[in-house]
């Protein structure tokens, strides 16, 4: 039981943080203000959770290297601008 609250709880967090991108994307469009910030804080806690992902698990590599791919697209993208 516990084990399933704690996926749970990731998964929702996963999902809020890529919203937070979705919307950071969709402000950014718009030319809100803070936009970059929000893109740039979920990026960047994407990147993270990939890093984590691969120092918990260094068999996990592939997976790790995909969950970081979006990320740094973004990114690079965002120093091109």
């Amino acid at each position: 039981m516990k084990f399933k609250i704690i996926v749970g709880s990731l998964i929702a967090l996963a999902v809020l943080i890529g919203l937070g991108a979705i919307v950071g994307a969709i402000l950014l469009a718009v030319d809100s203000d803070g936009s970059i910030v929000l893109l740039v804080y979920s990026c960047l806690f994407m990147l993270g959770a990939a890093l984590v992902l691969f120092v918990a698990r260094p068999s996990m590599l592939r997976a790790a290297v995909i969950q970081a791919g979006a990320p740094v697209v973004a990114l690079v993208s965002l120093a091109l601008l």
